[in-house]
């Protein structure tokens, strides 16, 4: 660095950086000689992160604005802190005569470290708990008492929404629950605490809300002193909660996640495959595997709760319009491409029924310049295991999905093991890939990579 030296500096611990504090020191800066006596130096911060690299200006202390190095860092690699990141830098020094806006290159460093930890709030990775007055266990007999929900054995678990890779970049739980009576109270209870401690309170303790009977439908939550919110009104909801941001958000469900698919493919007897309403809002996706091993017709129903008849979704619900290759079959519906897997948008708001028959199934990526067509790819349905599955499959890490009909109209992709309609490219490796779409054994479209 010419006459001068640039020198790593300790871990940059965010969690240590006080609040109102407005730069960090990144390195150490001995400044080096410029024969121009009427100006400073001016120093450029090169940081290289795994994604990108940026410029920062940098005082002649080796510091920069404390917001912008936040942003890069997590922007490069997310805002998981449980790791410690690291980067490469290189300083460059300018100088110049103090009368021109020129400045020339005086010296520029060799590369060094930056490292840094990020700080962000506990999140459990084994997941969180309700517990409240709206809870309760009966007895095993009528003598015994009923146990309301503020303990171990009536806490419900949040189901983890998204990837379970990294919980920073996914940090959303929901659950689905119902109220019968006004004013009901909740808390939330990390895992770690439902396996020891139950009530211990701190930063990986009890989740509340700030004010005590706060019955607000969405809000702020805490671990400092958390209290107990309020649901007022009896009715069924869908409660969200945000551990990162440290938000949760009720919403008023009208229609359940899931519809059953019950017919001639298992003799009108298990109503297992389903499709989802992720919203709650009546537009329910999915693939359903229809056959007529029985010889009966290649029909069936949809059952809002599974094993029950009443409030049936049959031919009758749709007055929008069955359409596409599905088709009232009199009380029931009826499959008219034959015996296959279906793709079915069923809307409840509007009484309509679609269903798109899948002819074929393919993977395509890099691998294959993306040809959707590519019947070296195409995958066979498995009608036992309700899968499709192909062996040789030349997918790479440089990004893959799944596609249908030769087409992109209906692609898969995102996480392997939550796969969603027009989801990121997969970069999962193997050579035998087997797809389950009808979420017979799972609520999650999934695939299995070997």
């Amino acid at each position: 660095f010419g006459s001068g030296s640039v020198a790593s500096v300790a871990l940059i611990d965010f969690a240590n950086i006080p609040a109102d504090q407005d730069s960090v020191k990144v390195c150490a800066i001995t400044a080096p000689m410029s024969s121009y006596d009427a100006t400073e130096n001016v120093y450029v911060l090169t940081l290289n992160g795994p994604k990108s690299s940026k410029d920062f200006k940098l005082d002649a202390e080796g510091r920069i604005v404390y917001a912008d190095f936040v942003s890069f860092v997590e922007g490069e690699f997310g805002k998981n802190p449980n790791y410690v990141r690291e980067m490469t830098a290189i300083v460059t020094a300018y100088t110049g005569d103090g009368k021109t806006a020129v400045e020339n290159i005086l010296a520029t460093s060799g590369t060094f470290s930056v490292k840094a930890k990020v700080n962000a709030p506990f999140i459990d990775p084994n997941g969180y708990y309700i517990v409240g007055d709206f809870l309760r266990i009966e007895g095993e007999n009528p003598d015994e008492p009923v146990s309301y929900g503020w303990d171990q054995k009536a806490a419900q678990p949040f189901k983890h929404i998204g990837s379970d890779d990294d919980l920073y970049a996914n940090p959303e739980f929901s659950i689905v629950i119902e109220t019968t009576k006004a004013d009901q109270y909740w808390k939330i209870i990390p895992a770690n605490n439902y396996n020891g401690d139950f009530w211990k309170e701190g930063d990986d303790g009890v989740v509340g809300v700030i004010v005590d009977g706060d019955d607000s439908m969405e809000g702020s939550l805490t671990t400092t002193s958390p209290k107990a919110g309020k649901i007022a009104e009896p009715a069924k909801y869908k409660m969200t909660i945000n551990l990162l941001e440290g938000t949760y958000k009720f919403e008023k469900m009208e229609y359940a996640e899931f519809v059953y698919f019950i017919g001639a493919t298992d003799g009108w007897t298990n109503a297992e495959q389903k499709l989802q309403s992720p919203n709650f809002d009546g537009y329910y996706t999915g693939y359903v595997y229809c056959a007529d091993p029985n010889g009966w017709g290649n029909e069936f129903k949809f059952q809002r709760v599974a094993g029950s008849w009443d409030n049936q979704i049959n031919s009758g619900t749709f007055s929008g319009g069955i359409t596409d290759d599905f088709e009232d079959g009199g009380d029931n519906i009826r499959a008219t491409a034959g015996e296959g897997v279906y793709y079915v948008e069923m809307d409840l708001v509007n009484s309509t029924l679609k269903a798109t028959y899948i002819k074929n199934m393919n993977l395509v990526g890099q691998f294959n310049g993306w040809n959707s067509a590519d019947d070296a790819q195409q995958m066979t349905w498995n009608g036992t295991d309700y899968c499709w599955e192909i062996t040789g499959a030349g997918v790479s890490s440089e990004g893959w999905k799944f596609t249908a009909n030769d087409s992109w109209d209906i692609n898969l992709g995102g996480d392997i093991a939550n796969l969603t309609q027009g989801g990121s490219n997969l970069n999962n490796v193997g050579t035998t890939i087997k797809l389950y779409p009808t979420r017979r054994t799972s609520d999650r479209i999934y695939a299995t990579v070997e």
